[in-house]
């Protein structure tokens, strides 16, 4: 059977390191977690509670291994007075005074690490943090027999008042965060992980000394979904401060195509773009189907690109000139994306991250040895 020839060009736009965006190192997570807040109150019905809470949080990888975030939590829970120790705690909901929402935000410092080859990573992270409270008064607390006037009788308006002002005062508010994550790989475009945290009262170095020392601590245990960010660090590699040149890749290639003997093949730099010329990949005829014979080309082509990561890449090509024009726009559109879907099965990128399009006649840059 008399086979065709296809002319196919693979693009690697070649982006340095000061042109990338703030955006595509950009990511943001939905989170929920369990909390609980360590409180010692000596009142056996009153244990410290556990609770629910749902955040959101948004990074910003500004270099290699570390990313700044901006988390935000939030919790519901009751808080009543406590006139023997004169501080507020968290209690079950018939010793309710005051109904609390809890914002917990922090500014975190994160360095993520490749935990494997498949994408999994854990992050290390702590920073400064703050847990703004809205107090108001509990649900079911507005029947006139409730208010005694006085604080010691438990007034729930005054224990409010009381709850709040003490919130606010002498830095309560101050809770500096630390904790340790794992990121596993879900698709291309998300991660589930798992995460610990701790939130330091730093107002217990200077005020409350009276109360118990586990007084104020929280913990959390939880899982976040992660929106990947466009441009991901492959393995180790941000390690690695030089990022290379568009010759030094074109180089890298060259030598590949001559170690393989990959015939009819050559690299250029065309207009910002590595180019990868393979001038006669064969098909059936009008057909998008790949010969037989081209399978250990495109394989030898796909071990050339996954040596070079972090790289989207196009995949177009040329069609002979016969025909309609519309028929050979389709034609190597469908020639162009049966050989990006082959790299993909080969390993060479994630689907996400190869495009085939189609072209009818080669640019001259393109062409040019």
């Amino acid at each position: 059977m008399k086979l065709t020839a296809f002319m196919l060009i693979i693009t690697f736009p070649f982006i340095s390191a000061g042109a990338i965006s703030f955006y595509d190192n950009f990511s943001w997570a939905v989170h929920g977690s369990i909390f609980y807040f360590a409180a010692d109150n000596g009142i056996d019905s009153d244990p410290a509670p556990i609770l629910p809470s749902f955040g959101l949080s948004a990074a910003w990888n500004f270099w290699g291994p570390l990313r700044v975030e901006l988390t935000e939590d939030i919790y519901m829970t009751n808080y009543q007075w406590n006139n023997i120790t004169g501080h507020a705690m968290a209690c079950d909901q018939p010793e309710r005074s005051a109904f609390v929402t809890g914002f917990l935000t922090a500014l975190q410092l994160t360095a993520f690490f490749p935990f494997t080859e498949k994408g999994t990573t854990v992050r290390v992270y702590g920073g400064p943090g703050a847990d703004f409270r809205v107090v108001s008064l509990a649900f079911g607390l507005n029947h006139g027999d409730d208010f005694t006037g006085s604080l010691e009788e438990r007034d729930p308006r005054l224990e409010t008042d009381a709850i709040r002002n003490y919130f606010w005062s002498e830095g309560r508010w101050f809770y500096p965060v630390a904790g340790v994550g794992i990121d596993f790989p879900v698709n291309e475009r998300f991660l589930l992980g798992f995460d610990m945290r701790t939130w330091f009262p730093m107002y217990r170095l200077w005020t409350d000394e009276h109360l118990p020392k586990i007084d104020g601590w929280r913990f959390g245990i939880g899982f976040r979904i992660t929106r990947r960010p466009l441009k991901i660090p492959s393995g180790l590699d941000f390690y690695d401060e030089h990022e290379p040149t568009p010759e030094e890749i074109v180089s890298q290639i060259s030598s590949a195509i001559e170690s393989l003997s990959i015939e009819n093949a050559n690299v250029i730099v065309a207009n910002g773009r590595i180019v990868i010329r393979l001038d006669d990949v064969q098909f059936l005829p009008n057909s998008a189907e790949l010969s037989a014979s081209e399978g250990a080309k495109l394989a030898d082509v796909a071990q050339i690109i996954n040596d070079i990561p972090g790289r989207n890449i196009i995949v177009s090509g040329y069609a002979a000139m016969a025909g309609t024009e519309e028929g050979r726009q389709q034609i190597s559109h469908a020639r162009a994306q049966a050989v990006a879907d082959y790299l993909v099965q080969a390993g060479a990128r994630r689907a996400s991250e190869i495009t085939g399009l189609r072209q009818l006649f080669p640019a001259r840059a393109e062409l040019r040895k």
